[in-house]
């Protein structure tokens, strides 16, 4: 798949998040060997603000310039390409977009390093590949269907 089409499919919002979580297992998890907060780029997070009070009073934080904690995520790759799910602190880093800031602090606990050669697409379906034999992973709508398959997951005929 050339990179610009898996760069664009990978925007950080919480679909892809949930949709890439889907694609992880124990076995590909890797830990982070230190826990030090980093920069980290809030277009390359996929958080979600629910709670408008919540917003305010991180905007506050924020604007007083009080010690405000580093967020928490995990991260999901494919290849080259990496977004972040958050953990904890969806609401802090809508604060600092909101603020137009572009990087925030976080603690990065570890994440997925995904492989596409384990999965692969039939009968809408999406399918573990193990030594040759197919496990069902999950019946998908067409709308997640057809990113799977613009992704790069094998698709059997």
């Amino acid at each position: 798949m050339p990179i610009n089409s898996l760069c664009t499919l990978m925007q950080a919002d919480k679909k892809t998040a949930s949709r890439l979580l889907q694609l992880s297992t124990p076995e590909n998890w890797q830990s982070q060997q230190h826990n030090r907060p980093i920069p980290v780029l809030i277009s390359k997070i996929a958080y979600e603000v629910w709670a408008p009070y919540r917003l305010d009073r991180c905007l506050g934080l924020y604007r007083e310039q009080k010690r405000v904690e580093p967020v928490s995520l995990v991260y999901l790759q494919v290849g080259k390409n990496r977004i972040y799910d958050v953990s904890d602190g969806n609401h802090r880093c809508g604060a600092k977009k909101t603020l137009g800031k572009r990087y925030i602090s976080a603690k990065v606990a570890g994440g997925y390093q995904i492989d596409l050669r384990q999965f692969a697409l039939y009968d809408k379906k999406l399918w573990s590949v193990e030594n040759d034999y197919l496990a069902l992973v999950l019946d998908l709508s067409e709308d997640d269907f057809e990113f799977y398959k613009a992704l790069g997951i094998t698709l059997i005929r």
